[in-house]
């Protein structure tokens, strides 16, 4: 669809997007060892929970 077929607020919500999407973070693989530290942390707090 060409841009001129869009409303002013579709416009914004697809520029929007473009600029997250363009952001080469998004796009970055989490350091490995971030997994084991989530796992880690929520296995400390299931301990430390009331029963």
């Amino acid at each position: 669809m060409p841009a001129q077929e869009l409303t002013p607020s579709e416009f914004a919500i697809i520029s929007h997007y473009e600029k997250i999407f363009a952001d080469e973070s998004l796009w970055l693989e989490p350091d490995p060892s971030l997994e084991d530290a989530v796992a880690v942390a929520i296995a400390a707090e299931a301990q430390h929970a009331p029963r």
